[in-house]
């Protein structure tokens, strides 16, 4: 009696590019918009900011001598890299720039009228250096404010050199109730 062999699971080539691969490049772009979306509790925020983002503040310093990552532009504000980047090389490449060079920058008052927080939302390790799209929302309760987060926006983009994109969004006002 002969045994039959059942056929082995037919292993993609070399060549093949994996199927993700053969939709076209602008409906990949699309997953990867959906796939990275920044979601609100993604937000790593402060209420000290220079503290925080750039390793110093105006009480203080000395913390750049202590934090040289910080001084050199970033750093300081880590997440894990996105599961889909660690698959492949090709994989990698593709997302590295919607990754590396995007960031979300928000102000809010989630508390008290002298809580502001000032967060980021970013992939992997925020550099300033290398952001070419940013995208500042303010909370509709820090208009009248401007002036008191003014610096620290300086402080982002005098260390956003290469940036190419810039949208800031005025949070749309909660409309009153008729009535």
């Amino acid at each position: 009696m002969s045994a039959v062999m059942p056929n082995p699971v037919p292993q993609p080539s070399a060549t093949t590019p994996p199927p993700l691969f053969q939709l076209p490049p602008e409906v990949r772009q699309r997953i990867w918009e959906h796939y990275l979306a920044i979601v609100h509790g993604g937000f790593f925020e402060s209420i000290r900011p220079m503290h925080t983002f750039f390793g110093h503040d105006e009480q203080d310093q000395d913390i750049q001598n202590q934090n040289p990552a910080a001084a050199a532009g970033g750093g300081l504000f880590v997440t894990p890299l996105p599961a889909l980047m660690r698959v492949n090389k090709a994989t990698y490449r593709e997302l590295a720039p919607l990754v590396h060079e995007s960031a979300v920058l928000r102000i809010q008052r989630p508390g008290s009228r002298n809580e502001r927080r000032i967060g980021f939302a970013a992939k992997g390790t925020l550099r300033f250096e290398r952001l070419r799209r940013l995208v500042f929302v303010v909370d509709s309760e820090e208009y009248a404010y401007w002036n008191s987060w003014l610096d620290f926006f300086g402080a982002v983009l005098g260390r956003t050199q290469g940036l190419e994109h810039l949208t800031i969004d005025w949070a749309p006002r909660t409309p009153a109730v008729p009535g």
